[in-house]
C-alpha cells in the first residue's frame, strides 16, 4: 500500500506538470504549476527514502534482538559464555547443526539426524519470520 502512495505521490505530480504544459494558459502559471509539482516529487522521493531507511533500522533492531533471544536460549542451556560468542549471526542454529555434525562424526546417527532436524526447523522459522518482516 505505501509503495503505491509514493509511486502516485511521486509520479502523479509530474503527469499533472505534464498536463498543465499542454493547456492553453499563459507560460507563467504553466512555470508555476511545474514548480509545485517538481516540490511535490521532490517531496514524495525524501518521503519514500526516509520510509525506506526507517524500515532498515526495524529490520536491524528486530535481527539484533532475535539473536539475543537465541543467545539466551543457548545460556539457558548452560553453554558457557566463549561458545556462544563464537558462533556468530544465527547462534541456536549454529549450535544445533554443530551438535549434529558432532554425533555424525561419533556414529550416533539417530541423535545427528535430530539435531539436524532441530536446525531445519529453526531454519524454517527464521526463514518464515523474515518472509513476515520483508511483506510488512
Amino acid at each position: 500500500m505505501d509503495l503505491w502512495l509514493n509511486i502516485i505521490l511521486i509520479v502523479g505530480p509530474l503527469l499533472l506538470g505534464t498536463y498543465l504544459s499542454t493547456l492553453n494558459i499563459p507560460v507563467m502559471p504553466k512555470i508555476f504549476g511545474w514548480i509545485v509539482c517538481l516540490f511535490i516529487s521532490v517531496c514524495g522521493v525524501y518521503k519514500a527514502k526516509k520510509q525506506m531507511k526507517e524500515q532498515e533500522r526495524q529490520n536491524q533492531t528486530e535481527e539484533y534482538y532475535r539473536q539475543l533471544l537465541e543467545k539466551q536460549e543457548l545460556y539457558r542451556i548452560g553453554l558457557p559464555t566463549p561458545y556462544i560468542n563464537g558462533l556468530g549471526e544465527n547462534p541456536l542454529l549454529k549450535h544445533f547443526f554443530n551438535k549434529a555434525q558432532r554425533y555424525a562424526e561419533e556414529c550416533k546417527f539417530k541423535q545427528a539426524i535430530e539435531e539436524f532436524k532441530n536446525a531445519y526447523l529453526i531454519h524454517r522459522q527464521q526463514k518464515k519470520t523474515k518472509l513476515l518482516l520483508i511483506s510488512s
